[in-house]
């Protein structure tokens, strides 16, 4: 009889120490669980890249974190948060040069912005689990620069003060972008590069001549104003493309975004 009711004091001993670690058991209050958050995109992401999330519940509470983005693809990427109400998650993916520091995703000196993609939604977290489903949005503009009419070398090189986006925003923020667009060493020809969002119409386009002794530009052009007269939104979404086209010999640049006709502005001659 005694060596029954110890084992059976043990097994009680186990079910009520299972319970306190658990921290839900059938009579507490179900809004101290914790809840399974799943957040999946609804496209593929790009392999080897990685991923920076931002999630902020009802409460306060914040979670913030980096991890592998090929995960949101096509089980999601899978956290423990408390069952707190309304969850609300913003994920940046695609990265893979740029630098993460909390909810802050920067540009390196001198580098492009990466492909990024931004992913968000809420949802109610009263549930053992939760999910956020959403398409990916492009967080980059390809900026095209096609250079007409000229048989000198002259080199183009992007200057801005927007090189980062808060994930618990979307908002760009202030730093540094300066690189070049092409190394100056074939005279005419078509560059692309990476833009990422820009907060105002500050961004320029330097063009220096190669066969000049002089290191500073001959001309800058006013690129942010120029995009955003011929119809480039600076906080749409997804982010618009840019083509730029600059005649060296009639000293015109033509504007065009995304899909639509060209506007021409006859800024200065070279």
């Amino acid at each position: 009889m005694y060596a029954i009711r110890s084992i059976f004091s043990a097994t009680v001993a186990t079910v009520l120490l299972v319970a306190v670690f658990c921290g839900c058991s059938v009579k507490e209050r179900r809004d101290a669980c914790p809840t399974y958050l799943r957040i999946r995109s609804e496209e593929p992401v790009a392999p080897g890249t990685r991923a920076a999330l931002h999630v902020v519940q009802s409460n306060g509470e914040v979670y913030e974190y980096e991890f592998d983005a090929e995960e949101l693809y096509p089980d999601g990427h899978v956290l423990l948060v408390k069952r707190r109400g309304v969850i609300s998650a913003n994920v940046i993916t695609g990265i893979r040069n740029m630098s993460v520091f909390g909810s802050i995703v920067r540009v390196k000196d001198s580098f492009q912005t990466d492909s990024l993609y931004r992913i968000s939604g809420s949802v109610e977290s009263w549930d053992e689990e939760c999910e956020i489903v959403a398409t990916p949005l492009k967080e980059f503009s390809v900026l095209t620069l096609r250079i007409n009419n000229t048989a000198k070398p002259f080199l183009f090189r992007l200057n801005g003060v927007w090189d980062r986006i808060d994930v618990s925003s979307f908002r760009p923020g202030r730093g540094n972008v300066a690189f070049s667009l092409n190394d100056g060493l074939i005279p005419a020809g078509e560059y692309r590069c990476l833009l990422s969002r820009q907060g105002d119409e500050s961004l320029s386009l330097e063009v220096y001549d190669m066969e000049s002794e002089i290191s500073a530009p001959v001309r800058v052009l006013p690129l942010g104003k120029l995009m955003t007269r011929a119809g480039y939104v600076l906080d749409a979404v997804p982010m618009q493309d840019v083509t730029v086209d600059v005649d060296l010999s009639e000293g015109i640049v033509s504007v065009k975004i995304g899909d639509w006709d060209a506007v021409v502005f006859s800024v200065y001659t070279f």
